[in-house]
């Protein structure tokens, strides 16, 4: 028996001389203080807070508020989720799926437009908007117009214009003075092709309700427009989607400039 306890006390004093016993007895104090000061990293934390939260979405969800068994279901139902969500974690899970890639960056978002605190537009910047994105609100301008045809190759086209102009004048309805009343209702876009160049490039400038006397290659003509449609909404309709508009690109610039904040204390590496 003495020299059994002999000779493991010269193995024990040929350990603690070799290096690498030292080095493996450090390691594990180190890991047995990491374990008692950050704890299992294992371990699920339940807090009076998670508890609070637990039985806000039970209320939220049924209308009332849960008893005792009921939390008690949502808690452990929450313990269960918690380890898998945090297995997952330690597997990288997340690092392989796309699908919850594409979640933390748009919680990323979510977190920053948070910060962002939302402010009313001046009337300034709502003016300096318009002008910027006028394309987005003013729909092309329409004209109702109306005209007679007088061909030049009839003879006294002259003539017949300024008899049909003068029973107009004296009070005539035109659809009563003898000659077709031809018109349309068409943005500038539409008129090409489908109306003499002359007449097309001359309505958009007559004032409404005004006859005029329009000269093209083959015809005088005698037209005029009755209203024009199109253009910007009425202020009163416009202003809020003015408002709404900067708001959300006013909101999305500043959120891309505070992630950008995040992003550039990140460098990028390619490797082979």
């Amino acid at each position: 028996m003495a020299s059994a306890w002999t000779s493991w006390r010269r193995v024990v004093v040929r350990l603690r001389a070799e290096p690498v016993v030292h080095f493996l007895l450090l390691g594990a104090l180190l890991f047995a203080a990491h374990r008692w000061l950050a704890g299992d990293p294992r371990s699920i934390v339940v807090t009076p807070g998670l508890q609070r939260e637990l039985a806000r979405r039970f209320e939220d969800l049924r209308g009332r508020k849960p008893d005792a068994s009921e939390l008690s279901a949502e808690l452990r139902q929450w313990e269960r989720d918690e380890a898998l969500y945090q297995e997952a974690l330690r597997r990288r899970l997340d690092r392989d799926d796309p699908t919850v890639r594409t979640v933390l960056v748009d919680k990323m978002r979510a977190l920053a437009a948070a910060e962002i605190r939302e402010r009313a537009p001046s009337d300034e910047e709502l003016a300096a908007w318009l002008a910027a994105h006028r394309d987005r609100y003013e729909a092309p301008l329409r004209y109702d117009f109306e005209y007679f045809e007088f061909p030049k190759a009839e003879g006294d086209a002259s003539g017949a214009l300024e008899r049909v102009e003068r029973a107009i004048g004296d009070g005539a309805n035109p659809t009563t003075v003898g000659r077709p009343l031809l018109g349309g209702n068409l943005t500038v876009a539409d008129m090409r092709g489908r109306i003499a160049p002359e007449l097309a490039a001359r309505l958009p400038g007559l004032v409404p309700g005004q006859w005029q006397n329009i000269e093209t290659d083959r015809d005088l003509l005698l037209a005029r427009v009755k209203r024009t449609t199109g253009g910007l909404p009425n202020p009163d309709v416009l202003r809020p989607r003015l408002v709404a508009d900067w708001t959300f690109a006013t909101q999305r610039d500043a959120v891309e400039r505070l992630l950008q904040q995040t992003i550039d204390r990140y460098s990028v590496e390619t490797r082979p």
